[in-house]
């Protein structure tokens, strides 16, 4: 998928991959916490599988399917996040493969930022568009997109020297009507950024239910004020988190930021699908004597952008909780379609050897006959406790 995102150049998006080699846990237990994560690289995308109508990810199929036991899958499977505009750090990619670590997980942490690499444009139609078609696919078990809000930023509606006014208010979602051309346009490329972070959030839900695992996709930006409107004001995103069921949690940056001396008064909206999400909604309760960093100008709003450790770790856990829950429903189903198909191969050459016995001459006594039919019986009742 890298490849097919629209660059100007060739260099390559970053990929980060999870490290470690640490030996597997004992039983599959969703509760359970064990310890280190292994490297996994991207594979060839495959087309999924299809399993009693529950789409599989030829990637889970293909571990399924070379694993002897619960803990071969667990290093088989690997488990990918996709962070749209994560920022040159990514501290959220950094926080769940530690957190995925703790618990024997394997990860792959692709973070798409044109801070990492100046080729990369998120903005164009033609990169959503090869982002969604591999999310459609199941390929990505997480995927989150805080997308720029510079467009939406409340602070310009505070007349400040030397730095840009608004471009659009909650009444003008898409832009004001006395916008200059290149206004528009920083509101149009805004606009457009929001709503297919939207559409690929909506995508990720949809795969995730026809996998029938834990629905994982969020967005974050400011929440905005009833003046200024914010991202969230635009019909496309409040669409996308109608139909999929998402919720918005507002927080403050500096409620995350406890170890901090100067924090952010920052707020933010993490909004979506994430079991646990409503566990990130925290509001500042700083001491008096702590110092909030004003945010005025763009280095310290670049600054405050990047996700808090606090934040981040506490994303992480929900993430990787739901992540063990998802590796033993693939692994329990594949259990029980596997043995219903033993089952029903035993069955297939019973009969068949029957049938052989059958055409050569039926020379049986009645109880002999009897006791085959109770036997064919017993199968039957034994694959359909397996199914």
């Amino acid at each position: 998928m890298a490849d097919a995102v629209e660059k100007e150049g060739g260099s390559p998006c970053s990929v980060d991959f999870g490290d470690g080699d640490e030996p597997s846990p004992p039983p599959a237990d969703a509760d359970e916490e064990p310890g280190v994560s292994h490297g996994g690289g991207p594979e060839n995308i495959r087309e999924p599988t299809f399993q009693e109508g529950i789409m599989r990810p030829m990637r889970v199929h293909s571990a399924l399917k070379s694993s002897k036991n619960f803990e071969d899958f667990r290093r088989n499977r690997p488990f990918k996040f996709l962070h749209m505009y994560s920022g040159p750090n990514d501290p959220l990619g950094q926080a769940i493969k530690i957190e995925a670590a703790k618990n024997r997980l394997e990860t792959v942490v692709l973070s798409l930022d044109n801070k990492i690499d100046q080729t990369l444009d998120l903005s164009k139609p033609s990169s959503s568009t090869a982002i969604k078609q591999e999310v459609a696919r199941g390929e990505w078990d997480y995927t989150h997109a805080g997308f720029p809000c510079g467009s939406f930023s409340m602070a310009r509606h505070n007349a400040t020297p030397g730095q840009p006014g608004p471009v659009r208010d909650k009444a003008n979602i898409y832009g004001y009507q006395g916008n200059t051309p290149q206004q528009q346009a920083e509101a149009d490329r805004g606009t457009r950024m929001a709503t297919q972070a939207g559409d690929i959030y909506q995508e990720q839900v949809r795969a995730c239910e026809a996998r029938k695992v834990p629905p994982l996709a969020t967005l974050e930006n400011p929440p905005g004020s009833e003046e200024s409107g914010g991202a969230w004001d635009l019909p496309e995103l409040q669409k996308a988190l109608e139909e999929t069921k998402g919720v918005k949690i507002p927080y403050h940056s500096c409620a995350f930021m406890v170890k901090e001396k100067q924090r952010f008064l920052k707020p933010g909206v993490w909004a979506g699908r994430l079991s646990g999400i409503e566990k990130l909604q925290k509001v500042c309760r700083c001491p008096a004597w702590i110092k909030h960093v004003p945010l005025i100008g763009k280095q310290m709003t670049s600054l405050a952008a990047e996700y808090p450790q606090g934040l981040a770790e506490a994303v992480a856990k929900e993430v990787v909780a739901s992540w063990k829950k998802t590796l033993n429903l693939e692994w329990w189903r594949y259990q029980i379609e596997t043995k219903a198909q033993e089952v029903g191969d035993l069955q297939k050459k019973w009969l068949e050897n029957e049938d052989n016995k059958s055409k050569a001459a039926d020379t049986r006594p009645p109880p002999q006959k009897r006791a085959a039919a109770m036997a064919f019986k017993i199968d039957n009742i034994e694959s359909d406790d397996m199914a």
